[in-house]
């Protein structure tokens, strides 16, 4: 269900792609793509048969006794044949060969039938997992960037719990799983195809859309609109561009939500231009797919089917794929737009100065830079300043010089003759004549320091504690975030056993503002029942500024009791929580059950504000000692508020979930031992989860005839290998506005040999 989401959440429906916008309390905008059939480009069947083959530009072509793997993807299969995933890593490794990024791309494959009620016949779909719109360290402003993009700019995921792309590939396709392009006529090349769908979750995706009255066909389509939240647009829909060379996003000729704008998209004269595809003399030959009929997940974010017919070198993001046409290669067109979107970028790698108590020095600032196109030397980076930082005092500009020693880009400003403020940015151009600023000139950010000023201000401290820790660990690792605007000068744990002898120990500094210590057990916390310690930052200032966290006490941490590891287990509930370490889940017995079960409140609480989420867990203090058969077995009942139609596990409107996980080092890390799930895992369960909906809470209550069982086998974990010693948990997610009576879990049974 597509929740009532009030407040700071909007929902907007669009004809062809329906989505719904998240304005985070963080200041990001943004953007998730449902799953509906066709609201994301899809790759169509065409039933002609070729014999073409556009090989793969590599230095080294694949062996077969050299399997393909990438480095740049993670991957995450769902009902995907085994047989299909040396394609589509291959297929993932070719485009390692044209793209880079310091963050991984997250993606999700899923082998499922699409509804091909139009008459066509979808081979693939897919999708960017979300949108991120507006943060300063974007090339343009007012543009919602696909989050694989984003992350590259920002250097860092901004989502851990969710797919960068999502792909569906058609299970009932006459599939060619092999790599060497040697694909039959009666058959459709999955290399080819992998390779095309992960091309839009690149950002090969547009914003057009025609409008048309309720109830109508898009073609009845009378108007046009382009543009997304607000108007912004996609990173693809800015290279866009008329016949007359003019760019179609905020050209009077075609207004937003008109004819003409409808009439260009239908014309079959729409071109991609940009820097890159300029520099490379391509602009010409990039022609859009516009058809006459608008072709919802077609039109647009392809390439035209006519130019580029099979064995031109670039038909793989035409709309249609032939049988027996094999294209390994994204092509010179795609590979320049994706540059002129950010594939190709120029970061300025900075951390804002600090402020500096004395006047006497000139103030050194440095700078490194990273740029896929243009080699350091022949960068030439400007310092834009001004002092006092005060709006409307003119910048000052100066070139600024390449330390070899140290590879960063180095500018001397002037000693101020007193305590003032300062304000900068940087400024340089690559070598296709793009301009890139930091902080974005568009913005009103400066990097900004306070000069000869006697510095009073505390460092500021922010930690998240543990819920526990389990007794048997010998070494335990505690990170925390320190930041001072003059710098610090160190970090102290101060900490004890049961309130017994203190210990200090020194944080190290491991980047980010973080500071790091591994505290050593030798005989492990067998005994001790509480850890208690507290952070002592001291700042770099002449005053040496101290703060505290917490400012008084301790931080107080239990101390969790571990049995002893077995192979085999058996829990009914009956006898109490003794081998339950319960963090929100209990043991009890719900209104209308004989016998007692593991589960949540009933019903479970959701946040009322948009960002925050809760979790309920319950942990086995038994570890288990993995065998080559040991499987978990349950009976539950799980009645939480279903994810949108089509959505998995990670994606993020899968909503709350439950999952079962465990960790192999002392509850530092779990990984799930297989999907998280939700009420539409059992249709019984999403009736009754239906079936007594008020606002967006479900008031449907569980009893014991809907009790189903279920069977994991950790053979089919990746995490978990024959021998491992690991410490199992459930555990419910409860994200904002919504949820339902919960979880129940009964008759638990972990078996050495199966079941």
């Amino acid at each position: 269900m597509l929740k009532n989401i009030p407040c700071n959440f909007t929902a907007y429906l669009i004809p062809c792609l329906s989505v719904f916008a998240n304005f985070s309390l963080s200041g990001k905008p943004e953007v998730n793509v449902t799953h509906e059939n066709c609201s994301k480009p899809c790759c169509m069947a065409d039933f002609t048969s070729v014999d073409t083959f556009i090989p793969p530009r590599r230095t080294v072509s694949a062996q077969a006794n050299n399997p393909p793997s990438t480095d740049l993807f993670n991957t995450a299969f769902r009902n995907v044949p085994e047989a299909a995933k040396t394609a589509i890593i291959y297929a993932l490794d070719l485009w390692d060969d044209h793209i880079s990024s310091p963050v991984p791309i997250d993606i999700s494959f899923t082998w499922r039938e699409f509804d091909n009620e139009g008459g066509g016949r979808t081979l693939a779909s897919a999708s960017p997992g979300t949108f991120l719109n507006d943060l300063p360290a974007f090339p343009q402003a007012n543009v919602f960037y696909p989050i694989a993009l984003a992350d590259r700019f920002l250097r860092q995921s901004q989502f851990s719990n969710r797919y960068d792309i999502r792909v569906n590939l058609g299970a009932d396709i006459p599939w060619y799983f092999g790599i060497d392009g040697n694909c039959p006529p009666s058959q459709f090349d999955l290399v080819s195809v992998v390779l095309h769908e992960v091309g839009h979750g690149l950002g090969i995706i547009d914003t057009a859309n025609p409008l048309t009255p309720p109830g109508s066909e898009p073609e009845d389509a009378t108007r046009a609109s382009i543009g997304f939240v607000g108007g912004d647009p996609f990173p693809y829909d800015t290279l866009l561009t008329v016949n007359t060379g003019e760019k179609l996003l905020n050209n009077p000729a075609f207004p937003n939500l008109s004819e003409s704008l409808l009439t260009v998209l239908t014309d079959g004269d729409l071109f991609l231009t940009g820097p890159v595809l300029t520099t490379l003399n391509l602009t010409q030959n990039a022609v859009v797919y516009t058809p006459s009929e608008y072709d919802s997940g077609s039109s647009i974010a392809h390439l035209d089917e006519n130019t580029y017919r099979p064995g031109n070198e670039n038909s793989l993001m035409t709309p249609f794929l032939s049988r027996g046409e094999v294209v390994h290669d994204p092509g010179p067109i795609i590979l320049a737009a994706l540059a002129d979107m950010g594939w190709q970028h120029t970061w300025f790698i900075h951390e804002n100065i600090r402020d500096i108590e004395d006047i006497e020095t000139p103030i050194v600032i440095t700078t490194g830079i990273e740029s896929d196109n243009t080699a350091l030397n022949e960068l030439q980076p400007i310092i834009h300043y001004r002092m006092p930082n005060v709006a409307g005092n003119p910048f000052q500009s100066m070139q600024m010089v390449f330390n070899n020693e140290s590879r960063q880009f180095e500018a001397t400003l002037p000693a101020p003759i007193d305590s003032t403020t300062l304000g900068y940015r940087f400024e340089v151009e690559d070598s296709v004549g793009r301009v890139f600023t930091f902080p974005r000139e568009d913005t009103a950010l400066l990097f900004n320091a306070r000069i000869g000023f006697t510095d009073i201000q505390d460092p500021i401290i922010n930690h998240t504690t543990d819920s526990f820790i389990f007794s048997y660990i010998n070494e335990y690792i505690i990170e925390v975030e320190v930041t001072d605007n003059v710098g610090i000068e160190s970090v102290v744990l101060d900490w004890n056993l049961d309130g017994g002898a203190e210990r200090a120990n020194i944080m190290e500094s491991v980047g980010n503002n973080r500071y790091r210590v591994k505290l050593e057990f030798p005989n492990s916390l067998a005994g001790f029942n509480q850890f208690n310690y507290r952070f002592v930052v001291t700042d770099s200032s002449g005053n040496s500024n101290v703060a505290n966290a917490p400012i008084t006490g301790f931080f107080q941490i239990p101390i969790e009791a571990i049995f002893p590891a077995v192979i085999d287990y058996q829990n009914d509930f009956d006898q109490g929580d003794v081998e339950i370490i319960s963090e929100g889940m209990g043991i009890s017995t719900p209104n209308g059950f004989d016998s007692a079960n593991l589960g949540t409140p009933h019903p479970y609480a959701s946040p009322e504000q948009s960002e925050a989420f809760f979790e309920y867990t319950a942990v086995l203090r038994k570890p288990i000692i993995v065998q080559p058969n040991t499987a978990i077995r349950f009976n539950e009942i799980v009645l939480v508020e279903p994810g949108e139609d089509g959505t998995l596990f990670g994606d993020f409107d899968f909503w709350d979930f439950v999952v079962v996980e465990a960790t192999s080092n002392g509850g530092q890390t779990w990984f799930p031992l297989t999907d998280g799930w939700d009420s539409r895992d059992n249709p019984i369960w999403q009736n009754r989860y239906n079936s007594n909906l008020v606002s967006n809470n479900s008031r449907a209550v569980g009893t014991p005839l809907i009790f189903r069982q279920r069977t994991i086998s950790l053979s089919q974990t990746v995490n978990v290998e024959p021998g491992d010693f690991i410490i199992i948990r459930f555990r419910l997610f409860s994200d904002p506005f919504a949820n339902g009576w919960g979880w129940a879990i009964d008759n638990l049974e972990i078996s050495s040999t199966g079941f």
